[in-house]
Protein backbone atom coordinates (compact mmCIF):
# COMPACT_ATOMS: atom_id res chain seq x y z
CA UNK A 1 0.00 0.00 0.00
CA UNK A 2 1.13 3.55 -0.85
CA UNK A 3 1.36 6.05 1.01
CA UNK A 4 -0.40 9.43 -0.11
CA UNK A 5 1.05 12.73 0.85
CA UNK A 6 -1.94 14.87 2.54
CA UNK A 7 -1.88 18.31 1.61
CA UNK A 8 -2.15 20.39 4.53
CA UNK A 9 -3.29 24.45 4.83
CA UNK A 10 -0.59 26.32 6.67
CA UNK A 11 -2.05 27.57 9.23
CA UNK A 12 -1.84 31.69 8.59
CA UNK A 13 0.58 33.20 11.35
CA UNK A 14 -0.42 37.50 12.20
CA UNK A 15 2.74 39.20 11.39
CA UNK A 16 1.96 41.59 13.63
CA UNK A 17 1.41 40.71 17.32
CA UNK A 18 -1.48 41.34 20.09
CA UNK A 19 0.85 42.27 23.13
CA UNK A 20 3.32 44.15 20.46
CA UNK A 21 0.51 46.42 19.50
CA UNK A 22 -1.36 47.04 23.08
CA UNK A 23 3.00 47.13 24.55
CA UNK A 24 3.48 50.28 21.72
CA UNK A 25 -0.53 51.97 22.38
CA UNK A 26 0.80 51.58 26.27
CA UNK A 27 4.31 53.09 26.75
CA UNK A 28 5.21 55.43 23.57
CA UNK A 29 1.27 56.75 23.23
CA UNK A 30 0.51 56.47 27.57
CA UNK A 31 -3.35 55.22 27.04
CA UNK A 32 -4.09 51.88 27.39
CA UNK A 33 -6.25 49.89 24.61
CA UNK A 34 -8.92 47.28 25.06
CA UNK A 35 -8.19 43.75 23.44
CA UNK A 36 -10.87 44.11 21.04
CA UNK A 37 -9.91 47.46 19.97
CA UNK A 38 -6.37 46.40 19.40
CA UNK A 39 -7.92 42.63 17.94
CA UNK A 40 -9.76 44.69 15.56
CA UNK A 41 -6.83 46.89 14.37
CA UNK A 42 -4.61 43.58 14.28
CA UNK A 43 -7.22 41.92 11.89
CA UNK A 44 -7.49 44.37 9.30
CA UNK A 45 -3.51 45.45 9.56
CA UNK A 46 -2.78 41.85 9.04
CA UNK A 47 -5.46 41.38 6.69
CA UNK A 48 -3.47 44.07 4.51
CA UNK A 49 -0.08 42.84 5.09
CA UNK A 50 -1.07 39.78 3.61
CA UNK A 51 -3.06 40.86 0.61
CA UNK A 52 0.14 42.93 -0.54
CA UNK A 53 2.13 40.01 -0.38
CA UNK A 54 -0.15 37.72 -2.18
CA UNK A 55 -0.15 40.83 -4.98
CA UNK A 56 3.25 41.15 -4.68
CA UNK A 57 3.59 37.36 -5.26
CA UNK A 58 1.46 37.79 -8.47
CA UNK A 59 3.36 40.20 -10.11
CA UNK A 60 6.73 38.37 -9.57
CA UNK A 61 5.10 35.23 -10.74
CA UNK A 62 4.09 36.94 -13.82
CA UNK A 63 7.14 37.75 -15.41
CA UNK A 64 8.56 34.13 -13.99
CA UNK A 65 10.44 35.54 -10.76
CA UNK A 66 10.94 33.81 -7.44
CA UNK A 67 11.69 36.90 -5.98
CA UNK A 68 9.32 39.47 -5.28
CA UNK A 69 11.26 43.23 -5.94
CA UNK A 70 10.36 46.56 -4.84
CA UNK A 71 8.61 47.33 -7.80
CA UNK A 72 5.86 44.15 -7.35
CA UNK A 73 5.70 45.67 -3.83
CA UNK A 74 5.05 48.96 -4.78
CA UNK A 75 2.41 47.94 -7.27
CA UNK A 76 0.76 46.09 -4.52
CA UNK A 77 0.73 48.73 -1.95
CA UNK A 78 -0.61 51.27 -4.66
CA UNK A 79 -3.52 48.46 -4.62
CA UNK A 80 -4.63 47.48 -1.09
CA UNK A 81 -3.60 50.89 0.22
CA UNK A 82 -3.97 53.60 -2.49
CA UNK A 83 -1.29 55.91 -2.99
CA UNK A 84 -1.21 59.09 -0.71
CA UNK A 85 -0.87 61.72 -3.77
CA UNK A 86 -0.92 61.32 -6.98
CA UNK A 87 0.83 62.62 -9.49
CA UNK A 88 -0.53 64.55 -12.25
CA UNK A 89 -1.38 62.35 -14.72
CA UNK A 90 -2.90 60.14 -12.43
CA UNK A 91 -5.22 62.45 -11.35
CA UNK A 92 -6.56 63.43 -14.84
CA UNK A 93 -7.18 59.88 -15.50
CA UNK A 94 -8.70 58.83 -12.45
CA UNK A 95 -11.03 62.49 -13.35
CA UNK A 96 -11.32 60.67 -17.16
CA UNK A 97 -13.64 57.76 -15.12
CA UNK A 98 -16.30 60.07 -13.35
CA UNK A 99 -19.53 60.03 -15.27
CA UNK A 100 -20.84 63.45 -16.48
CA UNK A 101 -22.38 64.67 -13.67
CA UNK A 102 -19.66 63.85 -10.87
CA UNK A 103 -17.13 65.66 -13.11
CA UNK A 104 -19.36 68.26 -13.42
CA UNK A 105 -19.56 68.36 -9.17
CA UNK A 106 -15.92 68.27 -8.83
CA UNK A 107 -15.14 71.24 -11.25
CA UNK A 108 -17.92 73.09 -9.12
CA UNK A 109 -16.16 72.42 -5.81
CA UNK A 110 -12.59 73.39 -7.39
CA UNK A 111 -13.69 76.53 -8.72
CA UNK A 112 -15.25 77.24 -5.03
CA UNK A 113 -11.60 75.99 -3.81
CA UNK A 114 -9.82 78.60 -6.25
CA UNK A 115 -12.63 81.15 -5.03
CA UNK A 116 -11.71 80.97 -1.19
CA UNK A 117 -7.72 80.75 -1.34
CA UNK A 118 -8.08 83.77 -3.43
CA UNK A 119 -10.03 85.55 -0.92
CA UNK A 120 -7.95 83.71 1.50
CA UNK A 121 -4.66 85.15 0.43
CA UNK A 122 -6.05 88.73 -0.17
CA UNK A 123 -6.75 89.11 3.50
Amino acid sequence: MTETKKKTKRKRLDIVKLNAVKRYIKDIQEIKVSDTAAKQLLSRYNNLIFQTIKISKKEAKKENRKTIMPRDMNFALDNTIGKKYLEWPEIVREMKRLNAIDLGKLVKELKQYVKEEKERKEI
